[in-house]
């Protein structure tokens, strides 16, 4: 007879809210302890209160008797093999995050039938300063044949994404990449989406951590006071800019590479390439040290300032 410790209650529940798990979700609840966590689901699944098989986790007869006994409902899931990859994604994104947001998965915000085709995984709130943010995923690019269908992938995105904003639905979207190859096309042609924050991350730990990490923290203006100086910098009259200096140099903060700030930071630096009479503004970027190289090949003629992830997790700011 097995007796349930609090990170199996908490993987029950978290079973019965999504419907299914994949094992990187599961071995996360249970702290990364990849063998304790293979070991417990099997004592779990043998004790019928999961099923499980070598890719996810669902509820078993025991688990859904224990969840009915605390006063929660069950979601079910039907369908296929894509349905269940895409749930489990989208769990496998939002339970990391749900200490620095309020998490909504699609399902719980999908009101009517024209919404159920939408690609967005969810929406995640930050608890300190109530922005909305839209989760999407453009998964992986391993095969170069398949270009085109990730590439009608991106548009779609990016058009339900630009509909969402006429409709006053969306102000700011995260976009995550699987692997470097996905990152990249989604950058071939980036534009902007009209909307205030368009995010484009790793989907990583990194990826996942830096997210959280802005959630409860100002990571802008943290990382604009470690490089300038914290009774250095006013906020920017440029409407792309975050930051100003005393001595007038215009600060954009890249930490969580947001596309819009690229677009408009690129088109700045066009017009000045075609009309050399006009009076330049002093700017420069801030990222991350494991964002420099990427941005200096973006951005050739504009200084780059580095800060370490570490710095930004210490203090209040």
């Amino acid at each position: 007879m097995i007796r349930l410790q609090e990170r199996d209650k908490k993987y029950l529940k978290l079973l019965a809210r999504y419907g299914v798990l994949n094992k990187s979700t599961v071995d996360k609840i249970y702290g990364m302890k990849i063998r304790y966590a293979r070991y417990r689901r099997k004592d779990l699944a043998d004790s019928k209160y999961i099923l499980k098989n070598n890719s996810f986790s669902y509820l078993g007869s025991k688990g859904k008797k224990y969840i009915d006994s605390i006063g929660l409902s069950v979601r079910n899931i039907n369908g296929s093999r894509e349905t269940r990859d895409r749930i489990a994604k989208i769990a496998e994104i939002l339970i990391p995050l749900e200490k620095a947001y309020t998490i909504k998965p699609s399902w719980e915000i999908k009101t009517n039938k024209a919404e159920m085709k939408a690609l967005y995984y969810g929406s995640i709130i930050r608890k300190c300063f109530s922005s909305e943010y839209y989760i999407y995923n453009i998964g992986k690019l391993k095969n170069p044949v398949k270009k085109k269908i990730k590439e009608r992938l991106i548009y779609r995105i990016r058009e339900e994404i630009k509909q969402n904003v006429e409709k006053d639905k969306f102000e700011r979207v995260v976009i995550f990449a699987e692997d470097v190859n996905a990152m990249n096309l989604y950058k071939e042609k980036i534009e902007t989406l009209r909307v205030k924050e368009q995010f484009l991350l790793p989907l990583t730990d990194f990826g996942i951590n830096l997210l959280a990490l802005y959630g409860i923290k100002d990571v802008n203006k943290k990382a604009a006071e470690l490089v300038y100086g914290k009774n250095n910098i006013v906020k920017s009259e440029f409407v792309f800019c975050d930051y100003k200096t005393n001595d007038d140099i215009n600060i954009i903060t890249m930490i969580n590479n947001d596309m819009e700030k690229l677009v408009k930071l690129k088109q700045y630096r066009t017009m000045f390439e075609f009309n050399s009479t006009s009076v330049r503004a002093k700017i420069e970027v801030v990222c991350l040290e494991e964002q420099e190289r990427a941005l200096e090949k973006e951005l050739p003629g504009i200084k780059i300032r580095t800060v370490k992830l570490k710095d930004l997790k210490e203090g209040d700011s």
